[in-house]
């Protein structure tokens, strides 16, 4: 009997009595609801918060093996470069993971803006700490801090959940991934061009405290940014955080009461909640559900991505394409405009279309062709081009892994509309969105360096002609196709704050 309540829980709305979402792909007897305006000012702010992100996270890719090599750390043996690079670029993803969930709840308790400004001090302060270390323990330190004091990318996504509703959060969710873009891509602009200034201006920078710390630039311009991000919040963003009504009724199942958030909008000046929801509150059943097929999916998101630059750099004997290392930044700075201009234009329009978990459906099956793209590709490189040579007709190839690549794409962002939805209040959508980064977080750290052996190990092995790691990744997909169909078909209606 449990389970058949179970069963039919699943197939129903999250909300149980409440209207079909205008984003759920289904159609109601009344004419659709009128959509609400974005509140630009607010996202734009948020969005400012979310850069910081890539910002601490990236910067440091372009010159962190000369750090390790300058710090004299290897002795001399520069094979080993790369494990201490490995170390110092997993380390922020670890340690954020090990804090994220700890800072999502903390802002359940104190509010969203105070744990926001939290952490861009913190990591503003971190990324300074980073530029002025000179032994290879500081800059452990500094890294391991930056990651811990940076939880804002999941209280980000709560802030976001409760400036919108159902209406208008697939708008606004759209602009996330394409600001995630400009910030890596920042990133690695500030880091590979400002490391060194005392040898690339020597007029501006020719101080000796330049010498001593040439890495100091890069953080510093960071930092700044952060700071200019901690200033906007601090003075401009509005509390989105609101107390819970003291005899509001409970919902029986998902996402958070209409009455009561509807209720707190009028509320002016309400305290924060004074005590923050237990973890086993909030991860309900539809909870875990959620976070689990967004664990899926950001395995073989993390796993593409992880991949790519090594299967275009490799050589054709090695599983690759081959292509010199202009050609790889090209074709990954091609594929980062394809993926958040596609999304920026057409995210909202395909889940007003066809509901979240249709489209999250489509863009599974999407994946497959992926991987079903990457040996196909090579193949056809390997029969048509001669050896430690490239193809004129390489990049048509590449275009055929970046089309479905780009749809697949979508998929990892409409998965957080169930992860809102599915929320069992507003005072729990911090732990619940601190919980599934905390997810993402330990994926990023283990992911590109798993994903990497798998495919080295399917090419040294020769297991299944090298091709052993695209069947392994298919597998995942269709367990994240299961995982998918235990989703609602529909989601209930959740008003902004």
């Amino acid at each position: 009997m449990e389970d058949d309540t179970d069963s039919q829980r699943e197939e129903s709305p999250l909300l149980g009595n409440q209207t079909t979402s205008p984003v759920s792909g289904g159609r109601s007897s009344t004419d659709p609801p009128k959509i609400t305006p974005v509140p630009w000012g607010q996202v734009i702010i948020v969005v400012m918060t979310l850069l910081v992100e890539p910002l601490a996270s990236q910067t440091i890719f372009p010159f962190v093996a000369k750090l390790v090599n300058e710090l004299d750390v290897t002795k001399g043996d520069t094979k080993l470069t790369g494990y201490y690079v490995g170390f110092i670029e997993s380390l922020f993803f670890f340690c954020q993971g090990c804090a994220v969930l700890h800072w999502g709840r903390l802002s359940d308790r104190i509010g969203r803006k105070p744990v926001l400004l939290i952490g861009l001090s913190g990591t503003c302060l971190s990324m300074l700490c980073f530029g002025m270390s000179t032994t290879y323990p500081g800059v452990v330190i500094s890294r391991g801090m930056s990651g811990l004091l940076n939880g804002n990318i999941g209280v980000t996504k709560t802030v976001l959940a409760e400036l919108t509703d159902d209406t208008n959060r697939p708008t606004a969710l759209a602009v996330f991934p394409f600001a995630w873009l400009v910030g890596a891509t920042s990133a690695a602009l500030i880091g590979g061009t400002l490391q060194h200034p005392q040898d690339k201006f020597p007029r501006l920078f020719g101080n000796a405290f330049w010498s001593k710390h040439p890495f100091f630039l890069p953080c510093f311009v960071v930092s700044s940014a952060i700071a200019t991000a901690f200033l906007s919040a601090l003075f401009f963003l509005n509390e989105t955080l609101k107390t819970k009504e003291p005899d509001a009724p409970s919902t029986p199942y998902g996402t958070f009461p209409a009455s009561s958030t509807c209720s707190n909008q009028h509320q002016v000046g309400a305290a924060p909640t004074p005590k923050a929801p237990t973890l086993k509150e909030a991860l309900t059943r539809p909870v875990i559900i959620a976070i689990l097929n967004y664990a899926l999916a950001a395995i073989l998101d993390i796993a593409m991505f992880g991949m790519f630059s090594v299967y275009l750099a490799v050589p054709i004997s090695s599983g690759g394409l081959n292509l010199p290392p202009e050609k790889v930044a090209l074709a990954n700075a091609s594929l980062g405009l394809l993926l958040g201009g596609s999304q920026a234009l057409l995210l909202a329009r395909l889940v007003r279309w066809l509901g979240p978990r249709k489209l999250l459906m489509s863009c599974l099956s999407c994946s497959l062709l992926v991987f079903l793209a990457f040996p196909m590709v090579h193949l056809w490189v390997k029969h048509t081009t001669p050896e430690n040579g490239t193809s004129r007709w390489l990049w048509i190839g590449i275009v055929l892994i970046t089309i479905p690549w780009a749809m697949f794409e979508m998929g990892g962002v409409t998965i957080f509309l169930f992860i809102t939805s599915a929320s069992p209040s507003p005072q729990h959508l911090g732990t619940v969105n601190g919980a599934a980064q905390t997810v993402i977080s330990f994926t990023r750290a283990f992911g590109p360096a798993a994903a990497n052996s798998l495919f080295a190990f399917s090419v040294k092995h020769d297991i299944l002609g090298g091709y052993a790691v695209y069947l392994v990744l298919s597998f995942v997909t269709l367990a994240a196709f299961y995982s998918a169909s235990l989703l609602p078909k529909e989601i209930a209606s959740t008003p902004s704050h």
